[in-house]
């Protein structure tokens, strides 16, 4: 899985801008609860369409397109098992989850259905 902090210059402006904005505001000091300036970064991300992690002392990594279908790409790489169990970790999910609750957490989380909108069955 790809961190697009390390290709910034190949994203979308309005990336590209949230995430000067932050490091300007990083920068100045304006913050001084770093996890306040990441959830608030990981916020604005997801408005359009990105997300990111960030570790302890509150240092954002591992930027990534946030939408059901580009999750739903990455998962068809992920082995799977004969009981429907994923055998390695994909994002927050580790080796082991049924991908059943994979699905139902793309289900919540964007709000589609993943037989309708993204297997494409009716």
């Amino acid at each position: 899985m790809v961190d697009l902090f390390e290709s910034i210059d190949e994203l979308p402006q309005n990336v590209k801008d949230i995430l000067q904005k932050y490091s300007e505001m990083h920068e100045s000091g304006e913050y001084t609860n770093g996890y306040e300036l990441c959830a608030n970064l990981v916020s604005e991300l997801e408005q359009v369409g990105y997300t990111c992690d960030y570790y302890l002392d509150a240092e954002p990594y591992w930027l990534r397109k946030h939408d059901a279908q580009s999750y739903w790409e990455q998962l068809a790489d992920v082995p799977v098992n004969e009981d429907g169990e994923i055998e390695e970790q994909f994002y927050n999910f580790d080796e082991g989850t049924d991908r059943e609750e994979i699905w139902s957490w793309l289900e919540e989380t964007f709000n589609i259905s993943v037989a309708k909108d993204l297997m494409k069955l009716n």
